[in-house]
Order: C-alpha cells, then sequence, then structure tokens
C-alpha cells in the first residue's frame, strides 16, 4: 500500500530555469548569496515587462561591485587578504625594478599606473595629475622650438604653472611609488576599500534597514567587533616602560586618553559647555542647525526601499556634506560688495547615520546676532539647492532646520536654556548612548551606539568635528603643564605658568570654565605647537686601533620611515606672553617598548587595574563622605548640584545623577600621564 500512498500527492512545483540559474551564481557569494537571491526574485515579481531580463541585469551589475582588482571583497577571512596583499606588492615590486636608479619616475608612473586605476584607488588622480604636467611641459617646448625656442607670454605661463604642479606632485608621486611596494600600505588600502564596499552591497540588497540591521551591515559588524577584540589583545599585551622605570600596558594607556569613549564624551561636552559660556560672555547666540542629504542617497523610505537611490554609499554621503560645507565657509570668509565682512562663528558638528547609514549632521554654532540670519539663509541654500525640485511638495524643512537657541530660564524645568544641552544627546548616544535611554528608533541607545561607531569606522567618516575656535592639542599640552614641578619653570617662563596654574585651578571647579578661559588667554596670546623633526638616538661602538679598547658614542640622526620619509612630533607649546616668546617643552618623558612575554604584560595589567580600582573606591568614599556631612547640617545637596545639560525638546526629561559636573568630568583633568 506504501507504494501507492502519494499517487494522488500533487507534483512538486520544480524551479523556473532562470531562477536555478540565478541561485547557481550567488551562491558563491557567501553570506550574501540570499540577499542576492531575494533581489532578483524582487526585480523579476516588481517588472511589468523583461522582469528576467532586468534581473539578470542588476545581478551582474551587483557582481561587479563584489570586486575591488581582482580582490572579493566577500571573503573576511584573513589569510584570503594576506596571500592578495603579497601577490600584490610582489608585482609592485617587479614593475619597479631599477627605480629610480635606471628607470625614470615617469616611466615607473606609467608602469604602476594602471595598478592603482584597476583597484580604483583615488591616488592614481595624483600620478595622472603628474604625467599631464610633464606632457604639457613637452607640449610646449615642442611649441617653442618651431618658433626658435621662443615662449609666448600665454605659453611662458602655462609653463610656469605645469612646473608648479610637477614639483607640488612629485613627492606625493615618490611616496606612491614606495608605497605601492609595501604589503603594510596594500593591508591598510584593501582593508579599508573592502570595509566601505561591504557596506555599500549591503545598503543595496536593503541589508541596512531598522527592521533589520540599523546603521551597520550585519558583515561590518562582525568584522569590526572582531577587529576590536584582536586590537584590544595586542594593547592588553603590549608592555611600554618610561625613563624612571613605570611600566604600563598600551590598554591602560589608552584608557587615559580620548580613546576612551568616557573621556572622549567628557572632553567633548567640557568644550562645548565652555563654548557656550564664551558665546554669552562675548555676546554670540546659539543656533541648532539640522542638514539632510537629498533623496538619491537614502537607500530606504521607512522600512521600505527608496525608487530614487541611485547606489551611493555612505562615504559618498558624507562628501556630498563636506562639500556643501565646504561651498559655505568659502562663502563666509569672503568679502564682497553686499557683504563688507567676513562672518564669525564657531561651535561643533556631529556626523550621524540615519537607520540605513545615510550620514546626516547637526550643527552647534554659536553666531555674531547682526549675521545669523545671513549665515541661516545660505546655508538653507546650500542645502536645498541639489534636486531642489524634490522639495516643491515636500514639508517644511525636510533637508535643513534650523533652531534658534532658547536664553533664559524653562518655565516647565525652572532650569536655564542650555545650547550644550541641544548636542548632548547627539554627542552620548554616538560614543557610548551613556545618560540615554533609547535610540530615535526605540532600541537600547548602548547597543545602537556601538553600531554607530562601527558605522564611523567602517566608512571613514569624522563623527565629530570642532568648527573654529582654539586647538585642542593645544590645551592638552598645556594641561600636561600643569603638572610639572615648580623648580622646572624658569623666571622668564612665570607668566606662562601662573596662566597655566589659574587654568589648572578653574577646572577643579568647572571645566567649562577653563575651557572659556583657555579660549580667552588663546585669542590673545597667539598659542601654537612647538614641533622638531623626529629623531632617533643610536649606539654606535668603534675601537681604537692603538690601545686595542672599545668605546661607544650615541649619535642622532632623522627618523626616517618606511618610505623614506621624515617627520615631525609634537614637544610643547609656543606663547607670546606679556611680551615676552616663551617656548615651554610639554613633553618631557619617552615611552619605550619593552621585549616581555604575554604573562608578564598581563601581570602588569592586572595590577594596573587593581590599582584603578583602589583609587575609585577611596573618591567614591570621600564623595559619600561629602553628601553624609552635607545631609547632616540640612543641607540639600542634590538639589544644589548644576545639570549635566539643560532640558529641551531633544534631552527629554533629567536624568539624575549621582555626582556633580566637576567630579562628573573629574578623570578629563587627569586624562593622560604626565
Amino acid at each position: 500500500m506504501s507504494e501507492f500512498a502519494l499517487v494522488g500527492a500533487p507534483a512538486m512545483k520544480k524551479t523556473p530555469y532562470w531562477e536555478r540559474q540565478a541561485a547557481e551564481v550567488t551562491e558563491r557569494f557567501g553570506e550574501f548569496s540570499r540577499p542576492l537571491l531575494n533581489d532578483w526574485k524582487r526585480v523579476v515579481s516588481r517588472a511589468k515587462s523583461n522582469g528576467i531580463r532586468n534581473a539578470n541585469q542588476r545581478l551582474d551589475e551587483l557582481r561587479k561591485q563584489f570586486k575591488i582588482g581582482d580582490f572579493l571583497v566577500h571573503q573576511t577571512h584573513d589569510q584570503y587578504l594576506e596571500d592578495y596583499i603579497t601577490v600584490r606588492a610582489r608585482s609592485c615590486i617587479l614593475k619597479l625594478t631599477g627605480w629610480p636608479d635606471r628607470m625614470t619616475t615617469p616611466d615607473a608612473v606609467h608602469r604602476v599606473i594602471s595598478v592603482f586605476e584597476h583597484h580604483e584607488f583615488s591616488d592614481y588622480q595624483s600620478l595622472n595629475g603628474y604625467l599631464i604636467a610633464l606632457e604639457t611641459q613637452s607640449a610646449i617646448m615642442a611649441s617653442a622650438e618651431k618658433n626658435s625656442g621662443y615662449l609666448t607670454p600665454k605659453e611662458a605661463e602655462e609653463m610656469t604653472k605645469a612646473e608648479a604642479k610637477e614639483g607640488a606632485l612629485l613627492p606625493l608621486v615618490t611616496g606612491l611609488l614606495k608605497r605601492c611596494q609595501d604589503e603594510n600600505w596594500w593591508r591598510r588600502k584593501m582593508r579599508r576599500a573592502q570595509a566601505q564596499r561591504i557596506e555599500k552591497i549591503s545598503r543595496e540588497l536593503n541589508q541596512v534597514v531598522v527592521n533589520k540591521n540599523a546603521y551597520c551591515s550585519p558583515v561590518g559588524r562582525r568584522e569590526w567587533q572582531r577587529r576590536q577584540q584582536m586590537n584590544l589583545d595586542m594593547l592588553e599585551h603590549t608592555l611600554m616602560e618610561n625613563e624612571d622605570g613605570e611600566q604600563y600596558t598600551l590598554a591602560d594607556l589608552s584608557e587615559l586618553s580620548v580613546a576612551n569613549p568616557e573621556v572622549r564624551r567628557a572632553e567633548l561636552m567640557v568644550r562645548i559647555a565652555g563654548f557656550e559660556e564664551y558665546a554669552k560672555a562675548n555676546g554670540y547666540e546659539g543656533w541648532f542647525y539640522t542638514i539632510t542629504t537629498p533623496s538619491k542617497y537614502h537607500s530606504t523610505r521607512g522600512c521600505g526601499r527608496n525608487p530614487k537611490f541611485r547606489g551611493a554609499s555612505p562615504r559618498d554621503g558624507q562628501q556630498y556634506m563636506c562639500s556643501l560645507w565646504a561651498r559655505f565657509r568659502t562663502l563666509a570668509g569672503r568679502i564682497t560688495r553686499n557683504k563688507p565682512e567676513k562672518w564669525d562663528f564657531f561651535g561643533f558638528r556631529v556626523a550621524e547615520p540615519h537607520h540605513d547609514g545615510t550620514p546626516h549632521w547637526h550643527l552647534l554654532l554659536f553666531v555674531r546676532p547682526d549675521q545669523a540670519d545671513e549665515v541661516t539663509k545660505a546655508l538653507r541654500g546650500y542645502a536645498e539647492k541639489e534636486d531642489h525640485h524634490e522639495l516643491l511638495n515636500a514639508k517644511a524643512d525636510v533637508r535643513f532646520k534650523a533652531e534658534k537657541i532658547k536664553t533664559g530660564i524653562n518655565p516647565k524645568t525652572g532650569k536655564e536654556y542650555s545650547a550644550a544641552g541641544y548636542i548632548a544627546k547627539y554627542i552620548a548616544k554616538n560614543i557610548d548612548g551613556e545618560h540615554v535611554d533609547k535610540d530615535l528608533y526605540g532600541k537600547d541607545a548602548k547597543a545602537s551606539a556601538k553600531d554607530i561607531v562601527a558605522w564611523s569606522s567602517r566608512n571613514g567618516i569624522r563623527q565629530f568635528q570642532q568648527v573654529g575656535g582654539p586647538s585642542v592639542t593645544v590645551w592638552r599640552q598645556l594641561r600636561r603643564l600643569a603638572r610639572l614641578p615648580e623648580e622646572e619653570w624658569t623666571p622668564e617662563e612665570e607668566p606662562l605658568r601662573e596662566f597655566i596654574m589659574q587654568l589648572d585651578a578653574t577646572a577643579q571647579e568647572s571645566a567649562s570654565a577653563a575651557w572659556k578661559t583657555y579660549c580667552e588667554f588663546y585669542d590673545e596670546n597667539g598659542l601654537s605647537l612647538k614641533k622638531i623633526l623626529k629623531t632617533v638616538t643610536e649606539t654606535m661602538e668603534y675601537l681604537d686601533e692603538i690601545s686595542g679598547e672599545k668605546f661607544q658614542n650615541e649619535l642622532t640622526r632623522p627618523a626616517i620611515n618606511a618610505y623614506g620619509e621624515t617627520g615631525e612630533k609634537i614637544i610643547g607649546v609656543i606663547a607670546e606672553v606679556a611680551g615676552n616668546a616663551i617656548e615651554k617643552i610639554s613633553q618631557w618623558r619617552s615611552w619605550f617598548r619593552v621585549n616581555a612575554s604575554k604573562d608578564e604584560a598581563f601581570a602588569v595589567r592586572q595590577r594596573r587595574k587593581a590599582e584603578k580600582a583602589a583609587r575609585d573606591l577611596i573618591r567614591a568614599e570621600a564623595r559619600q563622605a561629602e553628601r553624609d556631612a552635607a545631609n547632616a547640617d540640612g543641607f540639600d545637596f542634590k538639589a544644589a548640584q548644576p545639570p549635566w545639560t539643560g532640558v529641551n525638546n531633544c534631552t527629554g526629561q533629567p536624568v539624575e545623577r549621582s555626582s556633580p559636573p566637576p567630579q562628573q568630568l573629574e578623570m578629563i583633568e587627569n586624562w593622560q600621564i604626565a
């Protein structure tokens, strides 16, 4: 009976021929196989005619995107990358054999320029520019020979420009020719290109969307986490020592720098709040702008696909925003008949992603009141210029939104309106999600922050940038000098020391007030960084031919990198204080790598962790003792604390905090080992 059981069952539906063919093609792409096949089916099902042809053409276009040169980006294991870069570096070595001794630089450029173009490296534009400059000179000289060597004024001008361009590009071209023979250079270039291409393809396949994987692709998230873990392992097992014999792992030193998300967030908030105090003291108005890219840069509309999307990557969207900002900055610094003075503003820019990875910008700018309308109008004009037709029937402020920051007391909360409060949420949710419960899409802010940082890293997008104002690097060097012993200062340097000690004392009370003080001092005293050529010291041994005795001598020479280039390093600050030019060294310690085993480095790491935990416990006990003493006197300690930021429509309800801002930002006061 069993052999007749399926006689009346319906026949199994056969997969159509073209779908089987598409499945065979897509199965070669690993994790992208199913999304590629689903995309093929989608095109077929939604086409009114020629569906299979359109689907096959789109699949063919997507397949091409998986290749950078001959490298397949979906192959994410490290050994595949290592094998590829080894082959490419050796190939360039063979192409450039004899350069520069027996081969001219133009001939060398001709040999490798196809390699750059094949891999779509933007560096080939510099190589092309160099060749064009040489060709221009040759053409002009050939024309001059016909005229008995005489150059017309126009030809002389073109020759001067071509020679200047050649001279400017020659160091860059030489560096590229050396770099393309180095496996480390290829590794960095290919990893960066691979990450950006994977994010671009994932957006094309609708894999980066709020109901699937917001901000970053699943492959990108996994690879970023893997690289982070590998880097952490390296930091924890690399031991450093200074001239005083103190040993730390690179992980310990990293936690004290702005590489630590907590320190980074604290320092950014200090600078923003300090800018606000400086702006109020000088009569500037606070404005908050939001700029979004045109529709063609967005891969989704809601949770569905955007029909206007043209395959732009997050990097393309960021470059559009940068070009918009560059045009605005050019206009702001221009003086014309209708614009008799430059626009004066400063503040911060935050780049963050929509759920589909498309970047948009938030700008907190402090602007002179008489220039605010012009600045706002110009920004709106640039933001809405491209594809302006799509705004005709759109709701207001879809591409650009401007909001003047209110002043005075908020009647709902009884607290002062704060410009820092407007941007605080954007700072936190783009670093570690601290003090933010949910992101814009209702997801856990701390988990989303990791995805946003991965998005920034993999697409090469700078999240935060200061606009105008003094250099933060100089600020950090000055804070170092505050820990320099008094006997290390000379009488001529006393004016600078007085300011630094005043700055340090102010920072103990309010770090933002210290930044305001620094801004005022920076404007008046022309602070800058002191740099020197990087050098290395070698110990040379030589033999006295008469006595036979060995002697040692130290030789200092410029430090040259793998490409024969010298570099500079920051060692201190330069200031004009009370008419005196002062140069003060702030980098007075040198660090050297210790040749230690992993176990030895791990032991140092554990010891430093225990010391930090003990210090944190002492600080916590001291704070609790202050609270207990204040409560015993009937003093409402919590009510007396100033808010971390003001409360507004961006930050929502205030977050209760267990300590006042000076304690919250305490790590920024000692953020780095001197």
